[in-house]
């Protein structure tokens, strides 16, 4: 169902992209009419946020993105307009948000990565999953085992690799 959505929006997830859709059915398939909130990061035109409207039918959609997002979303969507590592943009926009799913398709800048890891973890709902897109299997990893108060605070961390780039997409469940 997922990849027949992002095939349908459009987005690089689908199977005629990097192909993320068969791990996000994997994790939040069986769960995804329970899920209350998805903030994406780096929504560019907006499909992928539509592709998380459909898939979660219970959810308030977030999106985030450098550049202003135009167009009718209707209701359960909204945008922020600012750069992923803005923490006082960030922090005021959804510490109130009961996050349960961030999405970071931003930048792709590891630096950038990090900081919106660093200040929105702490704002996920116990249980909630944290997903970076589109990492490279070069040097984060290394940067990433830095990192040891989010491996004490975080219940799982899967990663997996895309099929074609050697990119990796990571899922990072908080303890609940």
């Amino acid at each position: 169902m997922l990849d027949d959505l992002a095939l349908k929006y459009d987005t690089d997830k689908s199977s005629k992209g990097h192909w993320y859709t068969r791990y996000y059915t994997q994790i939040f398939g069986p769960v995804r009419e329970q899920i209350g909130s998805v903030l994406e990061l780096g929504v560019s035109s907006g499909a992928s946020v539509r592709m998380w409207k459909d898939f979660f039918p219970n959810a308030l959609i977030y999106g985030l993105d450098i550049n202003e997002v135009v167009g009718d979303y209707g209701p359960r969507v909204a945008f922020l307009r600012c750069d992923q590592a803005d923490e006082e943009s960030l922090l005021g926009a959804f510490a109130d948000a009961k996050l349960e799913i961030v999405v970071d398709d931003a930048s792709h800048d590891q630096e950038k990565t990090l900081d919106s890891l660093k200040y929105l973890f702490p704002l996920l709902q116990p249980g909630g999953w944290y997903v970076i897109e589109d990492m490279d299997t070069g040097t984060f990893p290394r940067k990433f085992a830095n990192w040891m108060e989010l491996y004490r605070s975080a219940q799982s961390i899967q990663f997996f690799m895309d099929r074609g780039d050697g990119s990796w997409i990571i899922f990072i469940q908080k303890k609940k």
